[in-house]
């Protein structure tokens, strides 16, 4: 399960890998924050950043719940 959540919050954060593969129909949320402060809108950069913190906040609390060890359990 770990190795699954770490590599959901590298894929979303991803950067490299999704400048040689997006398209203008379907860029992915690190091109389109780039792209906003290239432009100087960094109200909307900064709402897309706080989308996709808030973003993988659920999943990493969503798995926390159905697949996480209870606290009496740990040390």
């Amino acid at each position: 399960m770990a190795g699954t959540l770490l590599a959901f919050v590298t894929a979303v954060g991803e950067f490299v890998s999704s400048v040689m593969l997006y398209t203008i129909a379907n860029r992915p949320i690190s091109i389109e924050i780039m792209n906003q402060l290239r432009m100087f809108n960094l109200g909307q950069a900064a709402a897309y950043a706080v989308y996709q913190i808030l973003l993988i906040a659920g999943v990493l609390l969503i798995s926390q719940r159905f697949f996480g060890v209870k606290a009496e359990n740990t040390l």
